[in-house]
């Protein structure tokens, strides 16, 4: 047991050097039932935290770790090794310039073994938390991240990782690696960002993974990828505030996934996605003006709804386009546009296909305004394609070969 005495160690230090400058707090600990305290105050401050289970891998093999940091260009150095119990570090740094990374500088921080939670606070600009290294937070992980300030940058990889980020500020930038294991496949990030020019960028390898970001602010980008089967993305921009130029990007490879995305109260953002599997499920709502959405999907039995519709009398959605090219059999799509000047282009290519009378359904293209303009085609046989219009000057297109 190094509990108490080192937690002795961590205080009577941090009491000593609370208000001095460029402190070095180091705590090494070996054995089982680790805890450890460092709190500091001012800048140039390093605290280092070594936790490691006992040469036989015996015991309950428990780490915990809490740093506080008050002031700029702190940092926190980070490695936990656990066997068979889980692992805690709980960081707050207040200022500008910090960073949390691994046993030396430049380094990445380390969790791995046991049930791993590292839960981040940074107040401040230009904070780093990045371990993308193979083994940064290994076996059933959680990271609990908020974020408040500009510039900072966020990068992890987890492995069966679960992962909720909060960012409010500007110019931040998230990557986030979750893989699956031997052990367990679920994946799942939250990320949700307010301010503006942010970067997410998520990946997750394996099954039932689970991507949702919400986007508020301008000049936003979110890009998913995701490999594997029963997976699901959910990306929203301006939902809770409004978006202008933002960029969402989707990949999903495997079977049974599921994607979203909602913008509203948007203007000027583009949507780009790709499905390769079969089964799979898509949604797209659009309610803004001069927004583009683009997917495709290539496999069969795979479906979806879009819709480009207005925030409530009198807006009407202007200027907006959705692309939809789906290659394979029996797949099915529907959507309306309640709005004018919009265009909505659709291809179909392979057996069975349909445009309209399910998935679920508008019924087909539906139209409700003035000069919109849409463009089906369908190649091979067994197709059937429905359009509605009510409106003034609306083209509507319909080739099958």
């Amino acid at each position: 047991m190094n509990k108490f005495t080192t937690l002795s160690f961590a205080l009577l230090f941090a009491a000593g050097t609370a208000l001095a400058q460029s402190n070095d707090a180091s705590i090494d600990q070996v054995g089982d039932d680790h805890d450890a305290m460092i709190s500091q105050t001012g800048s140039l401050n390093d605290a280092h935290v070594l936790q490691t289970a006992d040469a036989g891998r015996e015991g309950s093999d428990v780490g915990t770790a809490d740093v506080t940091q008050d002031g700029s260009e702190n940092s926190v150095n980070l490695r936990q090794r656990n066997f068979f119990g889980n692992n805690v570090a709980n960081i707050t740094q207040v200022g500008s310039g910090n960073s949390v990374q691994g046993t030396s500088a430049g380094s990445a921080f380390l969790q791995n073994h046991g049930l791993n939670i590292i839960d981040v606070m940074m107040e401040g600009d230009d904070n780093t938390l990045y371990s993308l290294r193979g083994e940064a937070q290994k076996n059933t992980n959680t990271l609990l991240l908020d974020i408040l300030g500009d510039g900072n940058t966020v990068g992890l990889l987890q492995e069966h990782g679960y992962a909720d980020i909060s960012l409010t500020g500007s110019f931040n930038d998230v990557v986030l690696d979750q893989k699956a294991n031997n052990n367990a496949n679920r994946q799942t990030a939250y990320v949700d960002v307010t301010g503006s020019d942010n970067l997410v960028d998520v990946s997750q390898r394996g099954q039932a993974g689970t991507a949702d970001i919400t986007q508020n602010g301008d000049d936003n980008t979110a890009f998913v990828r995701q490999n594997g089967v029963g997976n699901s993305v959910l990306i929203e921009q301006g939902v809770y505030g409004g978006a202008t130029a933002s960029i969402a990007d989707f990949t999903q490879i495997g079977d049974g996934n599921y994607f979203e995305t909602k913008q509203v109260r948007s203007v000027d953002n583009r949507v780009t996605g790709t499905q390769l599997g079969d089964d799979n499920y898509y949604r797209a709502s659009v309610r803004g003006e001069d927004n583009s959405v683009s997917m495709d999907v290539a496999g069969d039995e795979n479906r979806g709804s879009w819709a480009i519709s207005s925030l409530g009398w009198p807006h009407q959605p202007t200027g907006n386009s959705l692309t939809l090219d789906v290659t394979g059999s029996n797949n099915y799509s529907t959507g309306s546009i309640a709005g004018d000047n919009n265009t909505v282009t659709v291809a179909q290519d392979g057996l069975g296909n349909r445009l309209g009378t399910s998935w679920y359904t508008s019924d087909g293209v539906s139209i409700a305004g003035d000069a919109n303009s849409v463009s089906i085609g369908q190649f091979s046989d067994y197709n059937t394609a429905s359009v509605s219009v009510a409106g003034n000057s609306n083209t509507a297109t319909i080739t099958q070969n």
